[in-house]
């Protein structure tokens, strides 16, 4: 999926929560900013399936969960809908709306979607681009 450029109001997340709920659109949220998400093309859902019928029997093999869009994630005060990810945290294995002990997250971009974020407050580095 893809970030809309329109922002909403800065919400906790227990505000986030209790607001998405009531949404039709998909939304993320990111220390407090609540983003807009698009639909992928064709093209994005082809790969992030790919992905998952290429990884899921190694995952499922090592006892873990792989799980694809609608599974919300939560890294510190961010909650995401990656394209994929994979857990092998028991806490997680029990999980029913959102995991919080990722191992793996993958987002499918297109190639001038390509950035860096070098996130401080996370201790998160993350690189995204597209490797063909």
């Amino acid at each position: 999926m893809v970030a809309l450029a329109n922002t909403y109001s800065r919400m906790t997340p227990e505000e986030f929560f209790a607001w998405e709920k009531n949404q039709e659109t998909r939304y993320e949220y990111v220390n407090g900013d609540v983003i807009a998400m698009a639909g992928g093309t064709i093209a994005h859902n082809d790969l992030a399936v790919s992905l998952i019928l290429r990884l899921a029997p190694h995952v499922k093999s090592r006892g873990c969960r792989i799980n694809v869009a609608d599974v919300k994630v939560q890294i510190r005060r961010w909650y995401r809908y990656p394209d994929l990810v994979v857990t092998c945290d028991d806490r997680d294995k029990r999980a029913v709306n959102l995991f919080q002990y990722p191992k793996v997250i993958v987002e499918v971009l297109s190639p001038n979607q390509g950035y860096f974020i070098l996130d401080k407050q996370l201790g998160l580095a993350l690189v995204y681009g597209c490797i063909l």
